[in-house]
């Protein structure tokens, strides 16, 4: 894979945001997305900041409504009215695609719609936001971090320099969310250690014997709302992204913050599809946190279909918007400022060539080669609707 990407990063910043015209032509109907809320404020910064007249808002919901919405071509979950909108165009998850998840809608949807399109979107940290009275340093183990989050120790008297003896009080998701999937990875991975098990899921109760969260847990819907329950009581702690953070106290681990320098390092090494390109589970890259560096990182990423009946110029042109490189950064510096980190340059560099400008593999959206080709008609409006 790496030996076909021939072009580079100085190729994207000629071409850079300025010259990449969004579709101005008339729409068929307004671009629907939605879904993961990690990156909702970032989306809906880019349609502002791109004039991108033919999309609508993006949805913040979950991970899990954004890829069902999808998967499923029903914009029911971002609620709107089916009787008027038919259609999901793309959507934001930050839980992986499942090779279960890829074989229904290859085998249902995807026979017309065409081929599914996963592809990393920006680099993530997974933030702990804390309000206790008087404190804005705390710094937590990662044995702590373990212990706090299933439920192991129940008060802050238990955890040394905490400034507090009060009852620890955790916000968390209780619906499908990817970034509950990175942050239970991180403790799936590091818990180990201090004989605490946790399953990879991105349902945060389901950790829980009865998938029931202990008592002094408080489940809530999305990142805005775990925000606002951290922030409007004391003693409490939750996960969230860092676009939800910048208002809040945040702990650090193990004596690491997270900033965005130390996603971007775990980023680095990302290798590459190395297998078939053509398959959307190749463009799933296991994220790894370098030692010495934050370590609850990841991934969030956009779904897509290649083809499209309607809207398919307008969609290629506004995630192109997002992936180009221009002196400020991806997406003209956006994904920065909102506090993510801009992918590496050779994963730029890779969906550039593959799903924009096109290379053997045929990849790229609204391919005239494969889309309305046969029986793939492209993504249109449900007909169950």
């Amino acid at each position: 894979m790496q030996a076909k990407l021939k072009s580079t990063v100085a190729a994207l910043l000629v071409a850079g945001i300025g010259s990449i015209a969004f579709a101005g032509q008339a729409s068929a109907q307004a671009v629907i997305s939605g879904g993961a809320s990690l990156p909702a404020l970032l989306y809906q910064a880019e349609k502002t900041h791109f004039n991108q007249s033919a999309f609508r808002a993006y949805v913040s919901k979950s991970s899990g409504v954004g890829k069902t919405a999808f998967l499923t071509n029903n914009p029911a979950g971002f609620d709107y009215s089916t009787s008027v909108d038919k259609i999901v165009h793309w959507a934001g998850s930050d839980s992986a695609l499942t090779a279960g998840e890829l074989s229904t809608y290859n085998s249902g949807l995807g026979a017309t719609n065409g081929r599914l399109v996963f592809i990393p979107s920006a680099g993530t940290s997974v933030n702990l936001p804390y309000r206790i009275s008087g404190k804005t340093d705390l710094d937590l183990t990662t044995e702590q971090v373990c212990e706090i989050f299933t439920g192991a120790v129940t008060s802050w008297s238990q955890i040394p320099g905490s400034g507090s003896t009060g009852n620890i009080q955790v916000v968390y998701r209780n619906t499908s969310s990817g970034t509950t999937e990175i942050f239970t990875t991180f403790l799936n991975n590091a818990c180990d250690e201090y004989g605490i098990t946790v399953p990879v899921t991105s349902t945060f109760q389901n950790i829980f014997p009865g998938n029931t969260a202990p008592s002094n847990f408080t489940g809530v819907a999305g990142s805005g709302d775990v925000r606002n329950g951290v922030a409007g009581a004391f003693n409490t702690i939750g996960y969230l992204s860092p676009d939800y953070t910048q208002a809040a106290t945040v702990a650090s681990i193990d004596g690491l913050s997270p900033d965005a320098a130390n996603v971007t390092a775990a980023l680095e090494g990302l290798a590459l599809p190395d297998g078939d390109a053509t398959n959307p589970l190749s463009w799933i890259p296991a994220v790894t946190p370098i030692d010495g560096t934050y370590p609850i990182v990841g991934l969030t990423y956009i779904l897509a279909s290649q083809c499209y009946v309607n809207n398919g110029a307008d969609v290629k042109a506004g995630l192109q918007q997002h992936y180009a490189v221009t002196p400020n950064g991806q997406a003209d510096g956006l994904v920065q400022s909102h506090f993510f980190a801009d992918l590496p340059d050779h994963w730029l560099e890779a969906i550039q060539l593959s799903f924009f400008d096109g290379d053997e593999n045929g990849l790229q959206f609204n391919n005239p080669d494969y889309c309305g080709v046969g029986a793939i008609a492209g993504r249109g409006n449900n007909p169950n609707l």
